[in-house]
């Protein structure tokens, strides 16, 4: 997911120089840049939307009713796998029959195409894309949150064990990841909605969008500078919540990047380090209480 945040960071500088040249095209005035600058962010965007789907809902799944062996892991395999190979095939089908220009209006690249009914299909399918993994990931979020609230109410009463600790930290990191997505990305999917609203889509700008700040900037907030900022902050995220995330980053920068992946062994909870410390804290535990009735 790093590498997702990464690419969409450096795809959005293609914004500034035409941000801060009074909207001129400057690197989006080529029809090349302007088509690569389109199609991958957007095909990134529609990536990153697909993971934070994934992750909150297999996590969703794992605390309600947790899958073993091969299912667990082969869940969010097969379902990314689909929504990947969805998103090939909608940006491949339409992508002969658009061209990408250069709005000065939104600084921002868009597609464009004479065919009517081809411009109508792809905005319903680009909303359908954001708008139902958001509904999704709303209702994964709201089960989760409720779920983690009695989990740590239930450990206050109880003795945390380490694989109890362990999960409460993923399950808080995974809420973490959801609410900063959710913040970041459901007001592009609002405006989204109101432009496929029938009346602004045949009189832009309409009702919704003739004040100052959403003809001249909403689009350019909300596509560009709300998904970069979420993609910017994510990795903070990893790396304050992450302790095998923050050995493999800076093994990186010691011994690069095909050594450390190969050395720091970065896996979920239940490897086999994992296990081992599970059960020298259990054995730990044990012994202590041993030691405690002994002398009482």
């Amino acid at each position: 997911m790093t590498v997702i945040d990464t690419v969409i960071c450096f795809t959005s500088l293609a914004i500034p120089p035409s941000l801060f040249t009074g909207r001129s095209p400057a690197l989006l005035g080529s029809p090349v840049i302007c088509t690569m600058f389109r199609v991958v962010f957007k095909c990134f965007q529609r990536l990153s939307i697909g993971l934070v789907l994934i992750l909150s809902i297999t996590r969703t799944i794992t605390i309600i009713s947790p899958l073993r062996g091969r299912l667990k892991k082969n869940v969010p395999v097969i379902f990314f796998l689909i929504y990947f190979l969805y998103q090939i095939t909608e940006i491949s089908s339409f992508y002969p029959f658009v061209t990408y220009k250069y709005i000065q209006r939104d600084v921002f690249c868009w597609e464009s195409s004479e065919i009517i009914l081809v411009w109508k299909m792809q905005d319903f399918l680009h909303l359908a894309s954001m708008l139902l993994p958001m509904i999704m990931i709303l209702i994964s979020f709201g089960v989760s949150l409720n779920v983690f609230r009695r989990s740590i109410r239930y450990n206050k009463q109880s003795e945390n064990s380490y694989q109890s600790r362990q999960t409460l930290r993923a399950t808080a990191t995974v809420l973490i990841v959801t609410v900063l997505y959710i913040v970041f990305n459901i007001p592009l999917c609002v405006l989204y909605t109101l432009y496929l609203y029938p009346f602004t889509k045949y009189s832009y700008p309409g009702i919704f969008f003739n004040s100052w700040y959403m003809y001249w900037y909403v689009w350019n907030f909300t596509e560009v500078m709300s998904v970069t900022i979420n993609s910017s902050i994510n990795p903070v995220v990893y790396l304050l919540r992450f302790t095998q995330y923050r050995k493999w980053l800076f093994s990186c920068g010691k011994s690069g990047i095909l050594v450390s992946l190969s050395s720091t062994g970065l896996q979920f909870p239940n490897n086999v380090r994992s296990n081992e410390l599970v059960r020298s804290d259990i054995v730990q535990h044990i012994n202590s209480t041993d030691l405690s009735n002994s002398r009482t």
